[in-house]
């Protein structure tokens, strides 16, 4: 029988051990993360969420709370997009149809999701569509729940519907980022795909401008989105052009400029797309994108950021079978349905319908819907394949580095998880690393 002191030797020692090996997994996953692996930078934020990183590590994924939660504040659109997600998902079906209503989540509906959202233990809100989110009048008012209620906030916006005082109140709200979706390097190309007139382009520009004046470097991250499906040169030095004169008369660059693809998520019933129509042009526009922009972003102070293995994945036409990144982030429509994937948020046929877990015009809380049998057996029919997520989407790097980590360690016990997820969460965290 061993004595007191034994034992104390031989539990000192045990601890010894279990902290050398913490410490080795998390050189090892912090090796992992540090791999180059791509714009978003979803893998530096893992760390930085020490609770669902040590349940993931723990194997106790299921029991994660989202970080993000992506609403909409309208189904209406000022655009017509003939490559929407929404309107191919039919979630636009009847929105476009109706010309003498909009089709806006209410106020109240807004004020207790946000609430129960952060109860539950969320972070941060993404204001996007859907619709166009500034169609909603209410949208400052969304904006001043948001922080109400702890959440750090940011929107997708076309800019079409920008007003300068409407910019001024949202900026009064302290927005951790706004991004304006050109898509485009020319008025015409504009024109072609969002069908807003002639003038939107420059208009938009302006407004972008007057949103730039009216913050400063290191305050909200005010940046330029653009998706590709080919990287056409004059377009390449339209979206130069307009960078630099942004800069010239806001008297600062943007933030940033966001590159990724142009994808059709689903079909018309609902099954994931894993080749695109134009997967072979994929594999230049990163290459061609910085040989026309790097150097100019460079000079003007403009982030570049290109989504390299979005277009890596599709260009190799490489299809994703798992999602392991469900719990991290969700959505909601505007009439308050959620959807594990943003990508088929509000989506009317029977294969996407089954992806909304559940709607809070049931009255039951967001905290009980998340913890509900259902979502939890989607998120695990999404982790072991069962369903397929499309070829890519918003979750996919988030994925692949989770999927990276649990190759490379395993699931470890509740002890070790802890741990090396607070070994791993003392580095900074990262910008924005509420948002998923």
């Amino acid at each position: 029988m061993r004595t007191d002191s034994e034992r104390n030797m031989l539990q000192e020692a045990t601890a010894q051990v279990e902290q050398s090996d913490s410490h080795r997994l998390a050189a090892q996953i912090k090796n992992l993360l540090n791999a180059p692996w791509g714009y978003m930078d979803a893998t530096s934020k893992i760390a930085a969420h020490q609770e669902r990183l040590s349940l993931f590590l723990s194997g106790a994924e299921d029991d994660i709370t989202p970080a993000n939660l992506e609403i909409w504040p309208s189904l209406t659109c000022t655009a017509r997009c003939h490559s929407c997600p929404y309107i191919r998902n039919g979630a636009r079906r009847i929105a476009d149809k109706t010309i003498d209503h909009d089709y806006l989540m209410p106020i109240e509906l807004w004020q207790r999701l946000a609430g129960e959202f952060s109860a539950a233990g969320g972070l941060s809100v993404t204001f996007t569509g859907g619709g166009e989110p500034t169609v909603n009048h209410d949208l400052v008012r969304f904006a001043a729940i948001a922080r109400q209620f702890g959440l750090e906030w940011g929107l997708y916006t076309n800019g079409a519907s920008l007003t300068p005082a409407m910019i001024d109140e949202l900026l009064s709200h302290d927005p951790t980022f706004i991004r304006v979706s050109i898509n485009s390097g020319s008025p015409a190309a504009h024109h072609a795909l969002y069908r807003l007139g002639a003038d939107a382009y420059g208009y938009i520009q302006t407004m972008v401008s007057h949103m730039l004046r009216r913050t400063r470097s290191g305050g909200p991250s005010i940046g330029l989105g653009y998706i590709m499906t080919h990287a056409a040169p004059s377009e390449l030095t339209g979206i130069r052009d307009f960078c630099v004169d942004l800069a010239a008369s806001s008297g600062r660059p943007v933030d940033y400029i966001a590159i990724r693809p142009a994808l059709t998520y689903y079909d018309r019933s609902g099954i994931p797309v894993p080749v695109q129509p134009r997967a072979p042009d994929f594999g230049d526009i990163p290459n061609r994108s910085r040989e026309m922009l790097a150097e100019t972003c460079e000079r003007i102070g403009t982030k570049l950021q290109i989504s390299d293995r979005a277009f890596e994945a599709l260009a190799n036409a490489r299809e994703i079978s798992v999602c392991s990144a469900t719990q991290w982030a969700t959505s909601s429509t505007e009439r308050g349905d959620l959807y594990l994937l943003s990508e088929a948020n509000g989506g009317t046929n029977r294969e996407l319908k089954q992806l909304c877990y559940g709607t809070l015009a049931d009255r039951m809380s967001f905290g009980d819907l998340w913890r509900s049998p259902h979502r939890r057996r989607l998120s695990q029919e999404f982790s072991r394949g069962v369903r397929r997520p499309p070829a890519w989407h918003k979750l996919a790097e988030l994925s692949l580095a989770l999927d990276a980590i649990r190759r490379s360690v395993g699931i470890l016990n509740p002890v070790t998880a802890r741990q090396v997820s607070a070994l791993l969460s003392t580095n900074p965290k990262p910008p924005h690393w509420k948002f998923i």
